[in-house]
């Protein structure tokens, strides 16, 4: 993990966290004085470069179109290795609506919801036996779903992120799942990769 000082380069910082795929990195006094002064999280880098970006770029260009989703039945177990396996750190809870005939998004399950229930282990143990009946997705998912459209600017919704403290909105056109927009995405567009 990069340690890094308050005069590093925050553009540097930013590939270097996204390639890392890390969350926050500690800031220390200088490379010689490694005492603790701070820390950098990516919602600190999304609040400084969201104005950065081009006004018309919409969440539409940047977003990724292949959503993995659950279902609030899921078991959390499942859920948890469904994230371990595709890296992703969130994952958008749908239902099949039969009347519109179409899935609809009911909310988000992100991993930091599994690891603050305590739940993340859960798999091991349901698979020897322990548990009858392991947590499903519906106890733990946060309702409703902060979401984006296709339209919406991209700085607008890294400021929606940031203003509901989240790291991804599933995207609706006409109330249908079309994609999903991360932080990640936003930065990576703001360092311009």
């Amino acid at each position: 993990q990069p340690i890094v000082t308050p005069s590093d380069d925050l553009l540097k910082l930013s590939k270097d966290m996204l390639a890392l795929e890390l969350s926050d990195v500690p800031v220390v006094q200088s490379h010689a004085d490694r005492t603790l002064v701070g820390l950098v999280r990516l919602d600190n880098i999304l609040e400084k470069i969201t104005g950065a970006i081009k006004p018309s770029l919409t969440v539409g260009e940047i977003m990724t179109h292949k959503v993995i989703t659950c279902s609030p039945d899921d078991d959390i177990s499942r859920v948890w290795n469904v994230m371990e396996q595709t890296r992703c750190s969130g994952l958008p809870v749908v239902r099949q609506d039969r009347r519109k005939r179409r899935l609809e998004v009911i909310g988000v399950i992100t991993r930091s919801d599994v690891i603050r229930s305590g739940v993340a282990t859960l798999g091991e143990e349901s698979d020897k036996g322990r548990f009858r009946s392991p947590p499903r997705v519906s106890s733990l998912m946060r309702t409703p779903a902060i979401t984006a459209t296709p339209e919406m600017t991209v700085s607008k919704a890294g400021e929606l992120m940031l203003k509901r403290s989240v790291g991804r909105l599933p995207v609706l056109a006409r109330d249908e799942l079309v994609g999903i927009v991360s932080r990640s995405d936003i930065i990576k567009v703001a360092c311009g990769d």
